[in-house]
């Protein structure tokens, strides 16, 4: 089995994300790869193509900004050996309010006051099922496995997996075109990670009690 670990960042990682990355248990076979770029759709481009190309079987996405057990590719392995295509871990937003980045659907609405334009719509998930396996339909790429068969099939069909739809970032539109596709997408809610989140704390948040 040959393993990638894709990390897309825009420039410098955390150290917090970098101590779980070298405590992170690995199988043999497993290469660590980052990619670089303004865009972070461009760096999944580049280290799908990279899956692809060099005869890679799975893929787990690591957001530069994540932590995690060193657990976390043990058990997502073992939910796409059972079957799985696309699993994530759950994480969440790293700003107020925080909410689960999984979503039960996503769309194209038609506004009510210009018939013909449509707006995006995503529903997430903020009751979900604890500890277990579910399938959603959308999902962020911030800590989730996948088998490459899935990027090659996207790819078929669309070209550029991570390609932005208008009016959706990559880890949504990604997910759209899995849908199209008939692909079933999960998250494992045992599976939790952390995300890193930055602030800068004012007077203001102090007298207002902002919890961060």
């Amino acid at each position: 089995m040959k393993i990638m670990i894709a990390i897309p960042c825009l420039d410098m990682t955390s150290t917090l994300f970098m101590e779980n990355l070298l405590a992170l248990h690995r199988p043999a076979g497993t290469v660590v790869v980052t990619a670089r770029a303004s865009l972070v759709y461009d760096a999944r481009n580049q280290l799908g193509q990279m899956a692809m190309s060099e005869g890679f079987d799975r893929v787990l996405w690591l957001d530069s900004d994540m932590t995690f057990s060193p657990d976390l590719m043990d058990n997502l392995a073992s939910d796409l050996d059972d079957g799985c295509r696309v699993v994530s871990s759950l994480c969440f937003t790293r700003k107020n309010p925080i909410k689960p980045v999984i979503y039960s659907e996503t769309g194209f609405r038609e506004c009510e006051d210009e018939p013909g334009r449509y707006n995006t719509y995503s529903i997430c998930m903020e009751e979900y099922p604890k500890d277990e396996l579910f399938t959603v339909k959308g999902l962020g790429l911030a800590a989730t496995m996948m088998d490459v068969s899935v990027i090659t099939q996207v790819y078929n069909r669309f070209g550029s997996p991570f390609s932005p739809i208008a009016g959706f970032g990559e880890d949504l539109s990604f997910c759209r075109k899995c849908d199209e596709l008939g692909i079933l997408m999960h998250c494992d809610s045992r599976i939790k990670v952390g995300h890193i989140a930055q602030t800068i704390v004012t007077e203001e948040k102090y007298l207002n009690g902002t919890v961060l």
